[in-house]
């Protein structure tokens, strides 16, 4: 490692997460909340709603592993006023980038760090992308080839979905899902505060 930094614990299991992760030569264990996310209905902003998903992973691992710097993240699709939830099948997802084409939607991260059962930090980011004006037939030949379900914008940017982006307004990690160099910064702070 070239910096020294803290170890910590990721609330998730996401494979992309681990990816950055891995890629950034950072140490850290890997655990998956028990708890459900609530659907964004209810959530006056998708910033608000990524803030609590976070906040609620990272607490819930935290509970259960007192002192560890416990990382929990969570990112939400707005798009036209509206807080996008994940889709159900396929047709749902060509549906949405159908929607999509054309046009820009926000990809909204929360990253929240807790310890003790305590947060200690929070960062919130925003993502503006741009869907390549796309047909129909690429489009449905994009969700049968990636089949990206588990993603709540229909495209994986690590992937092939990269072939309908025409822009990305912000940082690409948190594109993807993670926040990075503000975990980094907080990493970095955090060691400096621990070891003056």
């Amino acid at each position: 490692m070239i910096i020294s930094l803290p170890e910590f614990t990721l609330a998730s299991t996401s494979s992309i997460r681990l990816k950055i992760l891995d890629q950034a030569g950072l140490k850290f264990n890997s655990i998956k909340p028990k708890q459900e996310e609530p659907r964004a209905t209810g959530f006056a902003t998708p910033e608000s709603y990524v803030k609590f998903c976070s906040q609620q992973k990272a607490k819930e691992i935290s509970l259960s592993h007192l002192d560890s710097i416990v990382v929990g993240c969570d990112q939400t699709v707005y798009f036209q006023s509206q807080i996008l939830n994940k889709v159900a099948n396929k047709e749902e997802c060509i549906d949405r980038l159908t929607a999509f084409s054309g046009k820009h939607h926000q990809l909204v991260n929360g990253l929240s760090i807790f310890q003790n059962g305590k947060e200690i930090f929070y960062h919130g980011e925003i993502t503006t992308i741009t869907v390549r004006k796309l047909p129909l037939q690429q489009i449905t030949k994009y969700v049968e080839e990636e089949m990206p379900l588990s993603s709540v914008a229909c495209y994986y940017l690590e992937g092939k979905g990269i072939q309908l982006i025409e822009n990305i307004e912000g940082n690409f990690f948190s594109a993807l899902g993670l926040p990075l160099l503000a975990l980094m910064n907080f990493l970095n702070e955090y060691k400096d505060r621990a070891y003056p």
